[in-house]
């Protein structure tokens, strides 16, 4: 056999085989598959890819890049979260009925009083009865007295104010000689809490401007409310009930504990906290009553 014989055999072999059309379709699929397993590593190398026998550079636009921008670098602190509006200013400490307070130095006194005259500064909150006597008002003496508005409390003339968004009114500054020396006072009243704030001072008119000037309405804090009412403006039988009542509308919860006495039962002893004190709403004050 020669070599155009093999090429005759040769030919007419080829023409016999069948040929289809190249599987474009398949390889499109398999090309797409490669592409999206591959993504995340074409991005981080910079978009090359292997090619038979060469390198080829991926066009970079085709790659999508899905990682996150890093947070841009501030100088900026980090913003501080505000204060609590109901903090009291520093170096004092609130005291009040309810939600009506003042703010009061840190180094007064809470009912440093003898026969309701003031021993030095002092803040006065539900004293109850006060013997009948007369002692002179100290010198250089500040004070104020936070209780419900009484019968001889003539505010008819008192110019209105606003206290933290609500309606008040004010007396006007007294001065006149006490048993000690001048004696300045002035009154602030929230009618719609029916609280009276009166301060009195034998340093000046300016010194009981300047205590009225701290009152103030708080919002998530409350004072623990007086229990002299409930002894004296009812029966006494029911004063511990109807104090315990009044701790509860004010958002606080009551612990009654019975004190063996020989006097009417139902008394109100005293409470703990303090009537005055501020708290947490839901705090527990505890009740001491006779039985």
């Amino acid at each position: 056999m020669n070599d155009d014989n093999l090429t005759e055999i040769l030919e007419r072999s080829v023409a016999d085989v069948g040929v289809g059309p190249p599987p474009l379709a398949a390889l499109h699929r398999t090309a797409r598959r490669r592409r999206r397993s591959g993504a995340a590593g074409l991005a981080a190398a910079a978009a090359v890819a292997l090619v038979a026998g060469g390198v080829a550079l991926w066009p970079a636009g085709d790659v999508a890049d899905t990682r996150e921008p890093a947070p841009a670098a501030s100088d900026s602190p980090a913003p501080q979260p505000e204060p609590p509006d109901d903090l009291s200013p520093a170096g004092t400490r609130w005291a009040g009925i309810g939600q009506a307070v003042i703010a009061i130095p840190d180094s007064w006194g809470t009912n440093a009083t003898g026969c309701g005259t003031p021993s030095r500064d002092t803040v006065v909150v539900d004293e109850g009865v006060i013997p009948l006597c007369l002692i002179p008002f100290p010198a250089d003496t500040t004070s104020v007295t936070i209780r419900e508005r009484n019968a001889v409390d003539e505010i008819d003339g008192w110019t209105p104010v606003e206290v933290d968004g609500e309606a008040a009114l004010r007396s006007p500054t007294s001065s006149g000689r006490g048993f000690g020396g001048r004696l300045y006072g002035a009154s602030v009243y929230l009618p719609e809490r029916d609280v009276m704030f009166a301060a009195q001072s034998s340093v000046s008119a300016q010194a009981v401007t300047d205590v009225l000037a701290g009152i103030s309405i708080l919002d998530m804090l409350v004072a623990v409310p007086g229990f002299s009412s409930a002894n004296y403006d009812g029966e006494q039988r029911k004063a511990g009930e109807n104090y315990v009542r009044t701790l509860t509308e004010a958002g606080l919860r009551a612990k009654v504990v019975v004190k063996p006495s020989r006097s009417t039962p139902g008394f109100v002893w005293g409470a703990s906290p303090r009537p005055g004190t501020v708290v947490e709403p839901g705090s527990t004050v505890t009740v001491t009553v006779t039985g």
